[in-house]
């Protein structure tokens, strides 16, 4: 007989997985990114920027692998409510996903902070510079538009590959390459468009994290007043997601679930399709 987790369990499999799966790949990016930042003017360095753009993507790759075949390992709102536009994924397991995400978030950048917590304040006992460990940061001479168009492009590169490589009708990879082929990708991308801003490539892991430097004691300038945070990581990334959606279902998806290939002249069926609606 199955005690009452098991029961739990089997009733939420799908958000409990994506928990784990978010949770463990913030926690390992955010450790990878602390290690390195912290021991940058220390005699024994850990890594340069390279070595945390590395662990980024191998903490992506993990999370799939951990929990992929339960609930698919979004790990990113953007991925989650891309998918419920242009792929069928149910709206309501939408919610519930991007919520868990930013929870799950948070819970693995606790975690990361506390087992930080010492040297942070060994190395930044004041609290001012090491924010940029945790979230997303545009550089001050970085232009709010190119900021902007940066978290853009990445969210759209994310989705162009995660279409193509669920696309059974453009030679797909084998069984198991996803998840290695996405973590190459995220490491190509912190390492090409984190510059200028960090590379934040999820509105989750950028939430979260920021959510728990401000619990810590972060000051609150970095962390809200510029508006970054909304128009960055959320804003740019979530239009970028999209818009790589319609680009690749534009130029090479022929299947009938894409709004790109909906017969808009049917104003009722498109509605009934892009919301799930039965008739």
């Amino acid at each position: 007989m199955r005690n009452r987790w098991a029961r739990i369990r089997a009733k939420y499999p799908e958000p409990l997985a994506e928990f784990l799966c978010t949770a463990t790949s913030v926690f390992l990016g955010l450790t990878g990114t602390l290690s390195v930042n912290l021991s940058q003017n220390q005699s024994q360095q850990y890594g340069t920027y390279e070595t945390l753009c590395w662990a980024w993507g191998l903490a992506f790759m993990f999370g799939i692998y951990l929990g992929g075949g339960v609930s698919g390992a979004h790990m990113n709102p953007a991925i989650s409510v891309s998918l419920a536009i242009f792929r069928g994924f149910p709206w309501k397991r939408c919610y519930v996903y991007v919520l868990v995400q930013i929870f799950a978030a948070f819970a693995g950048a606790a975690l990361a902070y506390a087992i930080y917590a010492d040297a942070i304040h060994q190395v930044d006992p004041d609290m001012t510079s090491t924010y940029s460990s945790f979230f997303s940061v545009r550089k001050p001479w970085v232009s709010p538009a190119t900021g902007f168009f940066n978290e853009f492009l990445g969210g759209a590169v994310i989705m162009v590959a995660v279409l193509s490589l669920g696309d059974d009708q453009n030679n797909p990879p084998g069984a198991g390459m996803h998840a290695f082929i996405l973590g190459l990708l995220v490491t190509v991308l912190k390492m090409t468009l984190g510059y200028n801003t960090g590379a934040s490539l999820s509105p989750a892991s950028d939430l979260g994290p920021r959510l728990v430097a401000y619990a810590a004691g972060y000051k609150i300038e970095p962390l809200w007043k510029t508006g970054w945070w909304f128009y960055g990581p959320w804003a740019g990334t979530m239009s970028g997601a999209i818009v790589g959606c319609t680009l690749y279902d534009a130029v090479v998806f022929v299947g009938s679930e894409s709004p790109v290939n909906y017969r808009w002249s049917q104003e009722k069926q498109v509605w009934r399709a892009l919301f799930h609606k039965k008739k």
